[in-house]
């Protein structure tokens, strides 16, 4: 209905944006993926349905809700810090289970080869940036970047997926999780800091 089409408006637009940009990533095999595993389906358009694949939720807690309209959100890269090899339902798992969250934590993945993961509405104040979540978007590189750098599919995602977030809400800065004011980390590891940085994808305002 309209009313619960307004409360997820960001979402749609950013998910519609990201499908035009991979070319509905599903019917392309030689162009990166775009994953829902938000636990709703998105309607796009007449012609494009954006069906979301199941992983562990947790059975009663829910991410709070948020208005996006006229805010400004800043962005927050992390990365898993174990291996790109380490499936959604394992890191699901994790944050449910061991955390006891609601669900995934981060609002989108990149996978290193350039595969977008959605895990939570643009709406959601989901749980990954201590001190910044109620204004934060989390994106969360899919590997270990202590010791390597991170994919040129990678990046090339990233920068697409804050443009799709652009095109969304109104984005502040674009920093990295060891940056957040409260936090204790090296996330997203020191390649992965260079990385960005030579791409010139931070930015402090």
């Amino acid at each position: 209905n309209i009313k619960s089409g307004m409360k997820k408006r960001a979402s749609v637009i950013f998910i519609g944006f990201l499908l035009g940009a991979f070319g509905v990533g599903q019917y392309y095999a030689n162009l990166p993926q775009v994953y829902n595993y938000t636990g709703e389906d998105f309607t796009i358009s007449d012609s494009i349905s954006f069906p979301t694949k199941n992983i562990i939720k947790h059975e009663t807690k829910e991410y709070r809700y948020r208005d996006t309209k006229d805010k400004v959100y800043n962005i927050w890269i992390h990365h898993l810090a174990v291996a790109p090899s380490s499936s959604v339902s394992a890191i699901a798992n994790y944050h449910v289970n061991s955390h006891g969250w609601a669900g995934i934590g981060y609002h989108s993945g990149i996978a290193e080869n350039g595969d977008v993961y959605i895990f939570n509405k643009l709406e959601s104040i989901s749980y990954h940036t201590r001190g910044q979540n109620t204004t934060g978007i989390s994106i969360v590189l899919w590997g270990n970047y202590t010791d390597k750098y991170p994919t040129e599919e990678q990046i090339k995602s990233l920068e697409l997926v804050i443009e799709a977030l652009e095109q969304s809400v109104k984005v502040g800065k674009i920093s990295v999780h060891r940056h957040a004011p409260k936090a204790k980390t090296t996330c997203p590891g020191n390649y992965a800091v260079k990385t960005l940085e030579y791409y010139g994808i931070l930015r402090d305002n």
